[in-house]
């Protein structure tokens, strides 16, 4: 543990101990109880606040943004594709078009696979700590699209 933490600890531990003496001033009559309650729930508190602190941190570090899915968005904003993917996979909303109807609401693929009959879009970069590529995979049976995935590569 380095020294920044124990810092941090004693920044957090100020208003708590002023928070805890404001909260036992009129609870506690007995001033060396009081103390006493006052030390403890700052010794106590200081690190659970830090540890929330932390965990917030990484909840947003790592979160992902979502948005529902939106063709106007989808064609003008290509960095914000990869928010829109999981809706796209979880509304089925390409589950049983053919081609002609994928182009019209996605427009190109990236890349095709004719053999496996696959499409894949590029959707960016984005989403967690560090880089996270993503990908929405379309994979067809007679012309219509059967499956669609939302691929994460992490960097």
């Amino acid at each position: 543990m380095g020294t920044e933490v124990y810092f941090i600890l004693l920044v957090l531990a100020a208003p708590i101990y002023f928070l805890s003496n404001w909260f036992f001033r009129n609870r506690i009559s007995n001033k060396n109880i009081r103390r006493f309650a006052i030390w403890a729930s700052t010794i106590l508190l200081a690190p659970l606040a830090y540890l929330l602190l932390i965990s917030v941190w990484i909840y947003y570090m790592f979160s992902e943004t979502k948005r529902k899915f939106n063709n106007e968005e989808w064609f003008k904003n290509k960095d914000i594709r990869f928010e829109m993917g999981d809706d796209i996979v979880k509304k089925k909303i390409l589950i049983g078009k053919d081609s002609s109807e994928i182009k019209i609401i996605l427009g190109d693929p990236n890349w095709r696979e004719e053999t496996q009959k696959e499409w894949i879009y590029d959707m960016g970069i984005g989403g967690g700590l560090g880089f996270q590529f993503h990908s929405l995979i379309l994979q067809f049976d007679q012309s219509k699209v059967i499956s669609v995935i939302h691929k994460r590569i992490n960097d």
